[in-house]
């Protein structure tokens, strides 16, 4: 009567009994990991598709560069606040907007208007310190582009054009 129980902790049965199971395991989690939100960049940089082919408007970019805008972006959590530093060449009554696009869920990508307020422009919100942003300054037209990446944690970022100037 003992020798069936013991036939249930041998290493080979268990061997051929889990790597099938792990695998199946395995399998179901890759599905329900890529079957979530993810977030889509070319939805972000006003991409267009046409049959396979994606491409970008640079325009933008290319403007800024010629202008030679830079920004620097701070983030104050404990205010629930943004502050963006811009040169002079931005009139304070061009309207703003500021971009926090987040890496792998749209779900969470923060938009907001900026506010002239005296040297700066200022917006109330705060992207969590948790993730990786990509951050997307555009005048209201979108005519010109500054872009950067707040890594995890950071309050501070240097915003520039995308591409150098021709």
């Amino acid at each position: 009567m003992n020798a069936p129980a013991r036939d249930w902790w041998r290493p080979e049965l268990w061997l051929v009994i889990g790597i099938p199971l792990l695998t199946v395991l395995g399998g179901i989690w890759t599905l329900l990991a890529a079957s979530g939100e993810l977030s889509d960049d070319g939805d972000h940089a006003d991409a267009k598709r046409t049959a396979q082919v994606q491409t970008a408007d640079i325009e933008p970019d290319l403007a800024a560069a010629r202008l030679g805008l830079k920004g620097d972006l701070q983030v104050d959590r404990a205010r629930g606040e943004v502050r963006v530093q811009l040169p002079r060449l931005v009139d304070a009554r061009d309207d703003l907007e500021l971009r926090f696009v987040h890496g792998l869920q749209a779900g969470r990508d923060l938009q907001v208007r900026l506010q002239p307020q005296g040297e700066a422009w200022v917006a109330q919100a705060a992207p969590s310190a948790d993730s990786r942003w990509r951050v997307v300054l555009a005048d209201g037209d979108r005519q010109w582009r500054l872009v950067g990446t707040l890594p995890r944690g950071a309050a501070t970022l240097a915003l520039q054009p995308a591409l150098p100037p021709p």
